[in-house]
């Protein structure tokens, strides 16, 4: 309890751009008082609380704050499921309550966008507020991204690519100047130039595939001369893609040749990508095929893709419970029906 008293302190008092100096003054105590307290040798003597809490504008409570670590873990882990008011409430009090220690924190400001969201539909444009905020704490934290695409698409579904101040249209003049600054983020990169191809922009598409690995500009070069009418070109430049190492390439191609009714060829480089993932192993090709095969009638082949992303998941990521490993167990359930009920 004590260390986590004096990170508390702490926050609060960098948080207020104070020194110890200026705090011990205000508490007439000595500077190493202030010291000790921060780094868990002591704790402040009770008849200070008060005057700590009206000094930082917060609760007695909020000083003895638990770990935000496992409160965010927790929080986390909440969404993956139906947010309950329950769940909704603890959280939002909880990570205002670290913002309130740091307001540029990515990681709250992406849990609260989360948390709005699956509480409910109706939260959709708060949600997007805090996932651009944790954007702009930290340009390059993946999770703000992939928060702000599900919360743009799903409100693009709702008002459509007309309105330019939301969805799709507001995600990508949102995120395109963080793309122009790190041109490293390949992911940020390839997501937004398939953004563009899908909103018929070619010309903004190539400024962002230039920047990108040879066999990714191939996979969006044929994206692009498929949309022109060259689909045997496009193809071409797929495959070629395909057959590379590069795991990304692999499996857009994979996309690519699955969008065309292709599938044995969507196939055979679903499972190319896969083997050249590196650990841990990145899992969207093993949920394409999945998908794939149970369109196809092939359940056997289905249900082996769920047990391997259930085996992955234990052995890359050390998930054996939650909602990420009910949601494969009952897709082998329902496959092991159909299959009993074809027989």
């Amino acid at each position: 309890m004590e260390l986590k008293i004096g990170i508390a302190i702490k926050k609060l008092r960098t948080n207020k751009n104070v020194t110890q100096e200026q705090l011990a003054e205000y508490l007439n105590v000595s500077f190493q008082a202030v010291s000790k307290w921060e780094t868990g040798v002591t704790i402040p003597d009770v008849y200070l609380l008060p005057k700590l809490a009206l000094f930082f504008g917060v609760s007695i409570d909020d000083i003895f704050a638990v770990d935000d670590t496992e409160n965010l873990a927790r929080i986390m882990k909440d969404v993956d499921g139906p947010v309950t008011e329950e769940s909704f409430s603890f959280a939002r009090k909880t990570l205002e309550r670290i913002l309130t220690y740091d307001e540029n924190n990515y990681d709250a400001l992406n849990a609260l966008a989360w948390t709005y969201y699956r509480y409910g539909q109706t939260h959709t444009r708060a949600s997007m507020g805090f996932a651009k905020q944790a954007i702009q704490a930290n340009p390059t934290y993946v999770g703000a991204y992939n928060a702000y695409n599900v919360l743009a698409n799903a409100l693009g579904a709702n008002v459509g690519y007309q309105s330019r101040s939301s969805g799709p249209l507001d995600m990508l003049a949102f995120c395109e100047p963080y793309a122009r600054k790190h041109p490293q983020l390949d992911w940020l990169n390839r997501w937004l130039a398939e953004l563009c191809i899908e909103l018929r922009d070619y010309k903004r598409a190539k400024s962002f595939i230039g920047s990108l690995h040879p066999t990714i500009q191939d996979i969006f070069q044929g994206d692009i001369l498929l949309a022109d009418g060259n689909s045997t070109e496009a193809q071409a430049l797929w495959s070629k893609a395909g057959l590379s190492d590069n795991y990304a390439a692999c499996y857009m191609a994979g996309e690519r040749f699955n969008s065309c009714g292709m599938f044995d060829e969507a196939i055979r480089f679903y499972e190319a990508a896969f083997t050249n993932a590196v650990h841990p192993r990145d899992l969207s090709s093993t949920y394409s095929l999945a998908f794939l095969y149970t369109r196809l009638g092939k359940y056997v082949e289905a249900i082996a893709m769920w047990e391997r992303i259930l085996l992955v998941m234990a052995e890359d990521y050390n998930i054996t419970e939650g909602e990420n490993v009910r949601w494969p167990q009952e897709e082998i359930k329902k496959l092991q029906a159909r299959l009993a009920n074809k027989t």
